[in-house]
């Protein structure tokens, strides 16, 4: 049986929890692969829980079988208040969206030249945990080196999460998370390679949902970026087979000011447009199985019946003799 656990404490650096929480109710978790984690609850705001619950000074940790999924930062969504009740929307997003929406680039922005991008991202967390009052306990001592270097500067004012996006998303780019223990891990993707697929269904996989967006969907891609940047197009591989033909789409990245990296954002996005695979054949129908035909009715040891056999030349109804 699956249990969870959810529990409020002070926010990082502090590791305590000190308060359980019993009469929420039904609890959302969200996980994204390429964004951050979010669980949303809500609760009764009379309660003794809801007063153990401050926007932006809790963190909500969750547990499922003792072991934890989510550590987050909470905040207040919105107050239902009638006559009889009050129920509190409570949001809780995780160290990563926390990075993006509270943390950005000094007034002096940030340059980087042939910097392993994996030492960017690390730069980029340990130069804002060291500010005043920024410690957030987020650990990036488990971060290593991919060997591949970018060249790449970010303007004043954008996130550091988004900034860490923007190397990310790219060829030989990378994933990432701030995990639950509040550790920076670093996945190598190896986006822009061909690789083989597969899916265990049944084992770790239950379902696989592809979708292609037709309202942004180009084989054929102009990218602008920041002043220094220039203008890129980028083709993709299978426009000469593409059945839609040539679609093409402009598009803009103003916080890209280096070229090479301008040039890696475009590529991708034209690889990641292209045409989605062929249908694949439905299975055949479950086969249904005939139902048993009922035993014949036993008839009298005695009864007999004689079919007349049918007379050339003329048609002549079966008929049943009994004696």
């Amino acid at each position: 049986m699956t249990t969870y656990k959810l529990t409020v404490g002070p926010v990082a650096p502090s590791t305590a929890e000190n308060y359980e929480l019993t009469t929420h109710g039904p609890v959302r978790y969200r996980a994204d692969v390429d964004g951050p984690a979010s669980v949303r609850f809500d609760i009764d705001g009379r309660s003794t829980e809801a007063l153990e619950i401050e926007d932006l000074a809790t963190d909500l940790h969750v547990r499922r079988n003792d072991a934890k999924i989510f550590r987050g930062r909470c905040r207040t969504g919105r107050d239902l208040i009638s006559a009889n009740e009050h129920r509190t929307d409570i949001i809780a997003s995780d160290y990563r969206a926390f990075l993006t929406n509270f943390r950005i680039i000094g007034a002096d922005g940030r340059e980087f030249t042939a910097t392993d991008q994996a030492t960017i991202a690390k730069t980029l967390i340990d130069e804002a945990q060291a500010l005043t009052a920024g410690n957030l306990g987020i650990d990036t001592t488990g971060i290593t080196t991919h060997g591949t270097t970018r060249t790449i500067g970010f303007r004043p004012g954008i996130g550091v999460g988004a900034a860490i996006n923007e190397v990310s998303r790219t060829d030989d780019g990378f994933e990432w998370t701030i995990d639950p223990d509040l550790d920076a891990i670093l996945y190598p993707t190896g986006r822009g390679s061909t690789k083989a697929e597969t899916l265990d269904f049944g084992g770790k996989v239950r379902g696989v949902d592809r979708n292609t967006t037709v309202a942004t969907y180009a084989n054929h891609v102009l990218g602008t970026g920041g002043p220094d940047a220039g203008v890129v197009t980028a083709t993709s591989a299978t426009i000469a087979t593409d059945p839609r033909g040539r679609i093409e789409l402009a598009t803009g990245f103003p916080d890209v000011d280096d070229p090479d990296l301008l040039i890696d954002r475009v590529a991708w996005l034209a690889a990641e447009n292209r045409p989605p695979p062929p249908r694949l054949r439905p299975p055949p129908p479950p086969r249904v199985l005939e139902r048993p035909r009922p035993p014949l009715a036993r008839r009298h040891p005695h009864h007999r019946h004689q079919v007349r056999p049918r007379q050339r030349g003329h048609h002549v109804p079966h008929r049943v003799r009994s004696d």
